[in-house]
């Protein structure tokens, strides 16, 4: 019988798996001002006037000085930072610098199959682990039977939701084998019924930010990530989503916003549902805190971690683990660096 894996244990393929995220991270930061460029000028084309300065001076700040600073050009906009104070928001360059806190954490949260099983030990909530998928002996296991009629599967390593598919639960198999890397299939989320009048045409989730300070776990920021019609069936911010700022106390929403390339545009109500979500308040949001900094605490060498945690009916349950967690939409609601200078994100970097 072949010995289940040394999930804390930390290897050689774990030091460069770290060491390749970190220099495609710095090699993207170069030439963001090319591939940038084109969609940044088109956007403050005729526009420009909204931001109180001239075009010129408005190219030279975001592709230049605040560029010599560590800020990408649409960061410029996305923080606004021709008005607002650059010293309180943590620039990409920065970012990755922070990347370097879990170096020396394994693997268990960039496997989303590691990561799923470790939950799942010890019977931390989060949606039934239905199969895993080894691509190179193509091989399925199975570990449960989906109750719904819907299924989604993911690559068991990646971010940004690229690669993710809902399938029929009847056809998931047959998808799996034709898939050149290794995927997990879990149990597809019938989210609140708050969440899903949000947004009925992806699981919308909770973003949430914890540190660890010695013994002590904290919970720093929670945005809601909502799908659009643009979005592919998911919520993430990248593929065209919605950021909802939450106030951190209360649970309840503010107003939302979408990445600059897909507009950079403000919102109280869902732009595709047109549901008004401001001033209302996230269900289940003290038993979300409370889940996001247990689970924390069953990976201790973790010194920051982003949780993506939806709500079902009968309450919260985390999706994923990021071990690099983006800074990018708690950023583009306030800077987020007077919340990190005394944590780990720079006392050990």
């Amino acid at each position: 019988m072949k010995a289940e894996p040394d999930l804390n244990r930390i290897t050689l393929h774990d030091h460069l798996a770290h060491l390749k995220e970190y220099w495609l991270a710095v090699y993207g930061f170069a030439p963001s001002m090319i591939y940038e460029g084109p969609y940044i000028i088109k956007n403050i084309k005729g526009t420009y006037k909204k931001y109180k300065k001239s075009f010129p001076r408005l190219l030279y700040e975001a592709f230049f000085k605040y560029y010599m600073l560590g800020f990408k050009p649409s960061e410029y906009f996305e923080y606004q930072l021709y008005k607002n104070d650059y010293k309180t928001y943590v620039p990409m360059m920065e970012l990755i610098k922070g990347s370097k806190i879990n170096r020396m954490a394994g693997d268990l949260l960039a496997s989303k199959y590691l990561f799923k099983k470790k939950l799942l030990e010890n019977n931390i909530s989060a949606p039934k682990l239905i199969a895993f998928y080894n691509h190179k002996g193509k091989k399925i296991t199975h570990y449960e039977k989906p109750d719904n009629k819907k299924v989604i599967i993911k690559p068991d390593t990646g971010g940004g939701g690229r690669g993710i598919k809902i399938l029929e639960s009847d056809n998931y198999k047959e998808s799996l084998k034709s898939m050149n890397r290794d995927y997990i299939v879990e149990e597809y989320i019938k989210q609140h019924s708050f969440l899903n009048n949000i947004f009925p045409g992806a699981v919308n989730s909770i973003r949430i930010l914890t540190v660890k300070e010695k013994n002590n776990y904290k919970f720093l920021k929670s945005v809601l990530r909502t799908g659009r019609n643009t979005s592919k069936g998911v919520d993430n911010f990248s593929q065209g989503g919605l950021s909802i700022k939450i106030d951190t106390e209360t649970g309840v929403l503010k107003h939302g916003k979408t990445h600059f390339k897909h507009g950079d545009l403000e919102h109280k109500t869902h732009p595709d549902t047109g549901f008004n979500f401001y001033n209302k308040k996230i269900p289940f949001y003290d038993e979300i805190k409370k889940l996001s900094i247990s689970a924390h605490k069953h990976f201790p060498m973790f010194g920051i971690v982003g949780w993506d945690i939806a709500i079902t009916k009968k309450g919260p349950v985390i999706i994923e683990g990021n071990r690099i967690p983006g800074l990018f939409v708690y950023q583009i609601h306030e800077g987020m660096k007077p919340y990190l200078i005394d944590t780990v994100y720079y006392t050990e970097t």
